[in-house]
């Protein structure tokens, strides 16, 4: 999430939480595979990953702060009034 928000290339390996963070990333690269961890270095240094930047920013809004706690507080709102 810190390269993400500083607007660089987010180069990671596919996990559970990696995957839902960097859908459709062409950075990902299976964590057992040393080869593939290369080539998505490579890439990233030497391509143009500007699209990726800007996808990757707009899916980063999602957990802002302010968004997320009033979704927290609208659940916890929504559970208690049913009581």
């Amino acid at each position: 999430m810190e390269a993400m928000a500083s607007e660089l290339p987010c180069v990671a390996s596919h996990n559970r939480g990696t995957d839902e963070l960097l859908s459709k990333s062409k950075l990902l690269f299976d964590p057992t595979n040393i080869g593939e961890l290369k080539e998505k270095l490579r890439t990233a240094m030497q391509t143009d990953c500007s699209e990726e930047i800007r996808r990757n920013s707009r899916h980063l809004e999602r957990f802002d702060l302010a968004i997320t706690l009033n979704l927290v507080k609208d659940f916890y709102l929504s559970e208690t009034a049913k009581r």
